[in-house]
């Protein structure tokens, strides 16, 4: 009976040192800032970038586990011209690192959209076209005018596909939110 109780007492003690260690559930929102800009002409899949936690994560009793300032770190995933993919792979808590699994974010490009049928493409190659019609009308009468309108309209396509973004950027200060996968045990 002594042996049973020791066993028992043991038990109950491990599980109390395991409710006593404080955790984030999985489904935990982590709000982080990033420190520097991430530009895909100079970022490649598996570089790290800085950030900090933007707010206090606090357990059910209230109790702030992660600090707001913590440092964390981002993990370039995926990037693109069009998009950079990142995941929060671990956070700082009281000068110890731990590491995170959550779900990635996907910041898309503000790309400005090619020859296609939308409202940029109107206003280039109608403007080109406006413009391309008024000189050949001045030069070349009413011949001139078709031709000028013509050529004004290729001008405009082409304006606009030199004039649209080339690459995706990523500025510094940047909030992103990530969710944990699995809980995180400090």
């Amino acid at each position: 009976m002594t042996q049973q109780l020791r066993i028992f007492a043991a038990t109950i003690g491990l599980a109390v040192l395991g409710l006593a260690r404080s955790f984030l559930p999985a489904g935990t929102a982590v709000v982080v800032r990033t420190n520097s800009p991430i530009d895909s002409k100079t970022t490649g899949t598996g570089q790290v970038f800085s950030a900090v936690v933007v707010h206090d994560i606090t357990d059910h009793h209230g109790n702030v586990l992660v600090p707001k300032g913590s440092n964390a770190h981002l993990a370039v995933k995926h990037i693109s011209k069009e998009q950079v993919t990142l995941d929060l792979a671990s956070i700082t808590i009281r000068g110890k690192q731990f590491p995170v699994i959550c779900d990635s974010q996907t910041l898309y490009g503000d790309r400005k959209a090619g020859v296609g049928k939308n409202k940029r493409t109107a206003k280039f190659v109608g403007g080109g076209a406006l413009f391309g019609t008024a000189v050949g009308a001045i030069a070349g009468g009413g011949a001139g005018a078709a031709i000028g309108a013509i050529s004004g309209g290729a001008g405009g396509a082409a304006a606009q596909e030199l004039t649209k973004e080339k690459a995706l950027k990523v500025p510094a200060e940047t909030q992103l939110t990530f969710r944990l996968v699995q809980p995180l045990i400090k």
